[in-house]
């Protein structure tokens, strides 16, 4: 389906957008050092089996991707493949998505929360400003050029 094929590719460059932006941006990395260390942070975009999903660990030398099989402190999994599609792909804030209850979850809410932080702040630099500016409170001062967090991303640095 190409939903999940593009919600796959979304949280691809979450991911490698988030590993990018907490060497370049110090807000980002700032959000990241005050959650505890060890803590696993999970987004599933449907609760069926075989559904697109990453676990994020922050870890003592940054953040780190973990294993699919592993049960995260912090989960939240959407309600369908479609609600997830909307809140990846920025027709839909995380806030309103949380509004609207798209989804469920799972941890402590208040570290959830500096998680999503960190994520809209990502969202912030991967989206151009016109789409951003749609489902986020404001945009970040940004430290390096959108074309470079996706070029950093791509080449794993």
């Amino acid at each position: 389906m190409i939903k999940a094929l593009i919600c796959r590719v979304v949280l691809f460059f979450l991911y490698r957008g988030m590993r990018v932006l907490e060497v370049y941006d110090p807000q980002l990395r700032q959000e990241l050092q005050a959650l505890p260390q060890g803590l696993t942070f999970g987004i599933r975009t449907s609760p069926h089996p075989g559904s697109p999903c990453i676990t994020f660990v922050n870890g003592s030398k940054g953040l780190r991707k973990g294993k699919s099989w592993e049960i995260p402190h912090i989960l939240i999994t959407f309600k369908s493949l479609s609600l997830a599609f909307r809140v990846l792909t920025g027709l839909e804030s995380i806030a309103c998505a949380y509004a609207r209850h798209s989804f469920t979850l799972q941890g402590n809410i208040n570290a959830a929360m500096g998680f999503v932080r960190a994520m809209e702040i990502t969202e912030g630099y991967l989206f151009p400003a016109f789409w951003a500016k749609r489902i986020l409170k404001r945009l970040p001062e940004k430290q390096i050029p959108t074309p470079g967090v996706y070029l950093f991303a791509l080449l794993g640095l």
